[in-house]
Formats: C-alpha cells, sequence, structure tokens
C-alpha cells in the first residue's frame, strides 16, 4: 500500500528502520557518560541557579533532589522536541522545536 503525498516526505536514504545497531566499545563509553551528566552539576552551579531564584540558604539534602527533578525536566523537554523534528521528517533537533517543546510544557521563552 502506497503512501499518499510522496512527495512531500523526504527519503530515509534506503535504511531499514528494524535494522539493529552494534555499538563499539568506545561508542558505549560515550554513551555512558552522556547518560550520566546531569550528574555533572556541581554543588556550585546549583548555587549560583538558585541564588538567580533568590534562594538564600540552601541546605545539604537539597543538590540530589535538584539533579533528580532538573534530570526529569529535560528529558519531558527533549523528548517532546524530538518528536517536533520527528513531525518534521528531520533528524536534527532545531532550536524552534525546543522552543515549542518549552512552550507546551508552560514555559514561554522570550527570544
Amino acid at each position: 500500500m502506497a503512501r499518499t503525498k510522496q512527495t512531500a516526505r523526504r527519503s530515509t536514504g534506503g535504511k531499514s528502520c528494524c535494522r539493529r545497531v552494534f555499538l563499539t566499545p568506545a561508542a558505549r563509553r560515550r554513551a555512558a557518560i552522556l547518560r550520566d551528566a546531569v550528574l555533572g552539576l556541581s554543588r556550585p552551579s546549583l548555587r549560583r541557579v538558585a541564588r538567580r531564584g533568590g534562594v538564600k540558604r540552601i541546605r545539604r539534602t537539597i543538590y540530589d533532589d535538584a539533579r533528580a527533578s532538573l534530570r526529569g525536566f529535560l528529558v519531558l523537554v527533549i523528548r517532546d522536541a524530538a518528536r517536533y523534528a520527528g513531525h518534521g521528517y528531520r533528524s536534527t533537533v532545531t532550536e524552534m522545536d525546543v522552543k515549542y517543546a518549552l512552550m507546551r510544557s508552560g514555559m514561554m521563552l522570550y527570544t
């Protein structure tokens, strides 16, 4: 069964969607580093963000909770931005995709 509006869609370059991708050991290490990037937020950086929000004193146990909530927020925004890019048949997420994802989550970004 042929798809309609074939001319409006971009070619996938002949790649099968079912093909499994095998990562080399170096690629696996890089993927593991990217997954734990939120843990790279240091205490001083989280303190600076809190200062911008008007916080005077910060309890020691807050840092892990702040990292967890920030990770959850970023996961939602990145997922929505990837959906916007996929809807436009693009594999690259643009600035406007992120802007629309932030607007969808309730944040208005003025640029």
